[in-house]
This record gives C-alpha cells, structure tokens and sequence, in this order.
C-alpha cells in the first residue's frame, strides 16, 4: 500500500522543474525541509498531500494541491503575485474538485458558471490558465518561465 507523505523534495520535483530555482524574494531562498509545511504558504493552505501545480501568469498566481488520497484537489488563486512569499497572503478565493485528466495533465474546477481550467506544463506544452464562461473562454493566460 502506498503511503501518501508530503515530502517537499517531491513536491518541488513534481510541481516542475523550474520550480526548485525559483526566487522567493528578491536573492533569497526557502529552507526546504522534508515533512515541514513550506514558511512562505498561508495557513489555509498547509494541510495538503501534494503540491500538484504553481503557476504564475500575467495577472494570476495558482497553486494546485492533492488534499485527499481519493484525488480531491484544490485550486488556490491569487490576483496578483509574482514570487512564492506571496503566498502568504490569503488567496482571493479557492475551490475544490477531483476533474483532473491525467492524459491531458489538465485541472477544471467549477464555480457557478465559470470553470477554471489549468494545463500543467510539459515538455509539448506550455502551462496555460482558462476561465470559461457560458462555453466561451473570456481569460487565457500563457504560464510565466
């Protein structure tokens, strides 16, 4: 049987490689240690078993994390942000879902009748953030490098 640990060398790993470097504030870093919730994530977002995706586009900062062992996930958004210490702030709003298309490495998340739809990046593709509305897309927003 598989135990589900957070374990943030995993993490980092998982959430893309390009995550590990990232910058947290100015020419600082983050302690990485395993089995320790990360300093710079808010309070409500500690209790997780995977960080699956953080994404930061033009306007937005997302974080997408596997809180159950039965594939419930939450999406976390942020209207501004530019680097990890941001998300210490309180998100502007969160929802849960367990659509997750694993061929497809895409997230949709539904709120009334918006869905929020976010493609992990790949070595094919770039990480892309989509908000439908009424079957159009009214946001699209290419991940930032």
């Amino acid at each position: 049987m598989v135990q589900l640990v957070p374990t943030w060398k995993r993490d980092y790993e998982i959430c893309n490689t390009w995550f590990t470097g990232w910058l947290l504030n100015d020419d600082t870093f983050d302690c990485i240690e395993e089995n320790v919730s990360p300093s710079w994530l808010h309070k409500s977002l500690k209790d997780y078993l995977l960080c699956m995706c953080v994404m930061f586009t033009e306007d937005y900062m997302i974080r997408i994390d596997k809180i159950t062992a039965d594939g419930q996930f939450r999406f976390s958004l942020w209207k501004s942000g530019h680097c990890l210490n941001d998300m210490r702030q309180a998100p502007d709003f969160i929802l849960f879902s367990r659509d997750y298309d694993v061929s497809k490495d895409v997230f949709v998340f539904k709120d009334k009748e918006c869905f929020y739809r976010i493609t992990r990046e790949s070595l094919k593709n770039p990480g892309k953030f989509e908000i439908i509305e009424n079957e159009d897309i009214i946001i699209s927003q290419i991940a930032k490098k």
